[in-house]
Formats: C-alpha cells, sequence, structure tokens
C-alpha cells in the first residue's frame, strides 16, 4: 500500500482501512515520516488521541524531522488539537489550515442514515432489523419509538454489525415500532440524516405445553405458553383434532379425553398464531400387572403428572 492509496481511503471516509495500512507502511518504511503522520491522523480520527500524540513524539525523535514539511504540520494539527491530552471543542475549525499536507482536510467524514428494514410478524417474540453498511461507520445506534416520530424514539442498542434483533416486541405482538439506524464514525461522532426508518412487528407465538401421553379412558387438560409477557388461557384457543379423530375428543377448551389407543395430533390457534402436538394413547397398565392405577384427570394442568402418579 502507498502513501497516495492510503490517502485516497481516506478522502472516501474509509478510515478504519487507512489506519490500518498506514500502520502497515509505517512499520515496512520507518523512515518514512510521512506514512507515520497519516497513521497518527487516521488514530485522531479514530478517537485514539493517546496514540495521536505518541506518534507526533515519535516523529519528532527521527532524524529528519527537523527539516520536514509534514511533521512541521503534523505538530502543528497536535498543538491546535490537544492540551493536556484534552480534545478542544473547535479542533476541526482549528486544524484544518495546517492539517492538508497533502491528505484530506481534518474533518470527519459525513455519514449518511441508511434505511433498515424491520420485519412483519416473520418471528415469534422478535422483530429483526438489517440495513446496508455505511463507509465510514464504525459501530450503529438503534433507536426506537412507538411512532414516526424521531424526537420520541431512544436508542436501544449499539452494535458492529448491520442487523439486529429486538426481543421487546414480543411483550406485544402485532404492535408496530418504528426503528431508525444511527451509524457512528470510532470517535462517536453520529449521523447526518434522521428521515429514514421502517417499521415492524413480531408474530404472536404460541406452543401448547403437554406430557404427550396418556391412557384409554383418562383426560387430559391442555396448556398453552406464548411470549415472555402473554398469560394465554386455553378457552381463548381454537382447538381441533387434526388426525387420530376416532381415538380421542376434544373440547373447546382443550379438554382431550382418550377413548382407545392410537396417536392424536391436536392444534390450537390464538391470535394468527398455531401450535401442534402430538399424544399418544396407551392401554392401562394395570392390565399387565403394573401398579394401580391413577386417572389422569386427577392430576389436570400438570405436565407429565399422569405418567409420574402411575409410575
Amino acid at each position: 500500500m502507498t502513501v497516495e492509496k492510503i490517502k485516497e481511503l481516506m478522502r472516501g471516509g474509509d478510515v478504519a482501512a487507512a489506519r490500518v495500512a498506514a500502520k502497515a507502511l509505517a512499520g515496512d518504511e520507518p523512515g518514512n515520516i510521512e506514512a507515520r503522520a497519516l497513521y497518527g491522523v487516521c488514530s485522531r480520527l479514530a478517537g485514539d488521541d493517546g496514540e495521536f500524540v505518541r506518534v507526533d513524539d515519535e516523529i519528532a525523535a527521527m532524524p529528519g524531522a527537523p527539516r520536514s514539511p509534514v511533521w512541521r504540520r503534523y505538530h502543528a494539527m497536535r498543538v491546535a488539537a490537544c492540551g493536556s491530552m484534552l480534545l478542544l471543542p473547535a479542533a476541526a475549525d482549528m486544524m484544518t489550515p495546517v492539517m492538508k499536507y497533502g491528505g484530506p482536510p481534518f474533518v470527519d467524514p459525513v455519514l449518511v442514515a441508511p434505511k433498515p428494514a424491520a420485519t412483519d410478524g416473520k418471528y415469534p417474540g422478535k422483530v429483526k432489523i438489517t440495513w446496508k453498511k455505511v463507509s465510514g461507520a464504525a459501530k450503529y445506534k438503534i433507536r426506537r419509538a412507538t411512532s414516526s416520530d424521531y424526537s420520541k424514539s431512544k436508542t436501544i442498542a449499539t452494535v458492529t454489525k448491520t442487523a439486529y434483533s429486538d426481543k421487546h416486541p414480543a411483550c406485544k405482538p402485532k404492535k408496530r415500532y418504528y426503528y431508525w439506524i444511527v451509524p457512528c464514525n470510532a470517535a462517536g461522532r453520529p449521523f447526518k440524516s434522521k428521515k429514514r426508518f421502517d417499521a415492524g412487528y413480531a408474530k404472536q407465538a404460541l406452543k401448547i405445553t403437554t406430557m404427550g401421553a396418556m391412557d384409554v379412558g383418562g383426560s387430559l387438560q391442555l396448556e398453552v405458553e406464548g411470549g415472555p409477557c402473554d398469560d394465554i388461557s386455553p378457552e381463548a384457543c381454537k382447538w381441533r383434532i387434526v388426525s387420530g379423530a376416532s381415538c380421542a375428543t376434544l373440547s373447546k377448551k382443550g379438554l382431550l379425553k382418550a377413548r382407545r389407543m392410537g396417536r392424536v395430533v391436536v392444534s390450537a390457534a390464538y391470535r394468527g398464531a398455531k401450535a401442534k402436538t402430538v399424544i399418544e394413547i396407551g392401554v392401562l397398565r394395570t392390565l399387565y400387572g403394573g401398579p394401580p392405577f391413577v386417572p389422569v384427570a386427577e392430576t389436570v394442568g400438570i405436565d407429565g403428572g399422569a405418567r409420574d402418579a402411575a409410575e
């Protein structure tokens, strides 16, 4: 990588790649003052003030530094920017005249907010947000609101990847949430636009909980589970026997009564979500000299209760 190539990366806003390349070039060419200065500038753009100052001290100790206009401009930039390792608020404006030693002016690249894509009822218990990579961004802040008003949004996470799964909507399935992506450079400075957003919602979660087996003549109350904030009663669901109707009967409240041996597939529906379970119906084990039969009905609502009692 050459000095000019590194400058092109900086002009394009890819400070992270330019910093890596400048550090490698300075290591390969110990006497290359400009390569070291480029590395120092990239470190400053990345928010690493300590490395920015260290590079200036390192260049100052090199034999050719006093005669190098590159180092004099770099050192002037340090004096303008830093005081006791604290960055001055107007440092960017102060450094622009003294910093342009053949590279770009010392200003942060403009980061344009990407348009996110939020899933609509694709996943139970979460909304997945994805977006395109922003050149020059080191991290992204995800903001969420219950309307399209950005001023009412809050930052819910900070990530380095271009995807995020928000589990908060699990408590309110089908409720729409609005999302913005805020790209930031390594120093934490955010993006330009606040108008690009997308809305999404989580799918209703539903699961039938049962021990999956019962005996002929017994009864079993099927229970259901939803998301982390759901309290779903069996009465709120629509029940039906998918297959094996000759083996059992099923009430509207999810009470299954076994009639004969076989396999029964039962489904439940709630707010657009569906769930299935398979139940095996066997013969009373007392016919084989087993322990006294305890009716399944006495352990209604307890997963595995009937078999535990019989065993």
